[in-house]
């Protein structure tokens, strides 16, 4: 997919031209690898001591501690409630798209959480309901 029908398709979804992070020359419309939360032990971490927020249709599990120098996000879905990978694809895509556009205005990426977002909704929603799910959290998770 060129450029321009990627920033088109983004646009059509979000209602809102990405802004990209520039990285050795090339645009990326994805989130930083620092704010990924990767790390088998820091998942574990993250479902042992967090604190776990709700906004339909997301679920999220927050530890927030002045020790991270970046907001880490996970994103996960479940494959008993989507059996397609191609709709758990659509579901983690969507979700991270949002993180980064919550990461890009700078406020949550200076309060240092981990998050593991965890998609619980029976069907696919838009994006409108599913960043406004996720402003709900983000900013229950600020009040930590």
């Amino acid at each position: 997919m060129l450029e321009s029908q990627f920033v088109e398709t983004i646009f059509r979804i979000t209602g809102e031209k990405p802004i990209p992070l520039h990285t050795e020359g090339q645009t990326s419309y994805i989130i930083k690898r620092v704010n990924k939360l990767k790390s088998t032990k820091a998942i574990e971490q993250v479902f042992k001591e967090g604190h776990p927020l709700f906004a339909y249709p997301i679920k999220c599990v927050v530890i927030k501690s002045d020790d991270f120098p970046q907001t880490l996000i996970g994103v996960s879905v479940s494959k008993k409630l989507f059996s397609k990978a191609v709709e758990r694809n659509r579901i983690k895509r969507l979700m991270r798209e949002s993180s980064r556009l919550l990461l890009k205005d700078g406020t949550a990426a200076a309060q240092g959480f981990q998050m593991m977002c965890i998609y619980v909704g029976k069907s696919i929603l838009d994006f409108r309901t599913i960043h406004k799910a996720n402003q709900k959290l983000w900013k229950k998770a600020s009040h930590l």
